[in-house]
């Protein structure tokens, strides 16, 4: 790839440009993956103490799960409430008790995707959180789970590129944090 991308710009100049793109795109992207599993394992672990302290038998089956349906974005946490409260009515005597799993699942999760997962990547990637939101929303009703899988990578990628390339350096910095100066 590499190669090929050098052979594909004549001067010297494009040729480190877009080598420096190519491994910042790389670096931007690993991030993403490890700042999502990171997520994703403390949703786990808060989802699994949850239902320790329920009551519900096999906390760590249920952490372990959720750590794994939460890389489907917005299906997966459906998968697991939908689990949580087939699993609760059948382990508790009353209803409520027994929907209370998926409750305290329905609130984790959504906590997570709503405000934990855009905050943390617009940190960590160093984009406009408000940008990570609205794209998750709109690929994910483009394209459904493939869109939502996609969407933030696609983001980090486009970001990458604008801030490398001096005539989309606009759009870089659009969604680029916002920085704050003194008189802020």
């Amino acid at each position: 790839f590499y190669v090929k991308l050098v052979e594909a710009f004549p001067s010297f100049s494009d040729k480190r440009r877009a080598i420096r793109t190519a491994r910042d795109i790389e670096r931007q992207i690993s991030h993403y993956f490890l700042t999502i599993t990171i997520i994703n394992a403390v949703l786990g672990l808060s989802i699994g103490v949850a239902m320790y302290l329920v009551g519900l038998p096999n906390p760590v089956l249920w952490g372990v799960l959720a750590f794994a349906l939460n890389f489907m974005p917005f299906i997966g946490g459906m998968i697991g409430v939908a689990l949580a409260a087939a699993y609760g009515i059948l382990n508790f005597d009353s209803l409520g008790l027994g929907l209370l799993p998926a409750i305290i699942y329905a609130v984790l999760t959504s906590l997570e995707a709503q405000f934990v997962t855009p905050t943390i990547l617009g940190r960590r990637l160093e984009m406009n959180t408000v940008s990570v939101f609205l794209t998750v929303i709109v690929w994910s009703w483009l394209w459904n789970v493939p869109g939502a899988l996609m969407a933030v990578p696609f983001l980090v990628l486009l970001k990458v590129i604008c801030s490398n390339v001096p005539g989309l350096s606009v759009l870089g910095n659009f969604l680029a944090p916002r920085t704050l100066t003194p008189s802020d």
